[in-house]
């Protein structure tokens, strides 16, 4: 898997120091979690940065893939501030023949309206 981002939300006049944060559901734990490096200063960032998951195709087929990007670079706190997520339903996807597919990140409790 191949990660990237365009028209993210710029944090400052120089853009975003983001990065990309991903849990292979249901499993939430450290062995199950990876991330990119931050891009800074960017609202297009292009991680360039492979992640594999250690399960069979049958077993990926029956997880979601939960994606986070996140700002790096908060001022006045630690903690990282979430810019959008999107959850993925492997089922729902022919992931042994490979997808490139872009997604539309949104909130938790955000209503989307068409």
């Amino acid at each position: 898997m191949y990660v990237a981002c365009r028209n993210l939300f710029r944090f400052s006049e120089n853009g975003t120091d983001s990065y990309v944060r991903l849990y292979f559901l249901p499993d939430q734990s450290w062995i199950h979690r990876k991330r990119t490096q931050v891009k800074k200063k960017t609202v297009d960032p292009l991680f360039n940065h492979k992640f594999e998951f250690d399960v069979t195709l049958q077993e990926a087929q029956t997880r979601k893939l939960d994606i986070a990007v996140k700002n790096g670079k908060m001022f006045h706190s630690r903690e990282s501030k979430d810019i959008g997520m999107v959850l993925l339903d492997l089922s729902q996807l022919d992931i042994a023949k490979g997808i490139t597919e872009w997604y539309e990140l949104t909130l938790p409790g955000l209503k989307k309206f068409n």
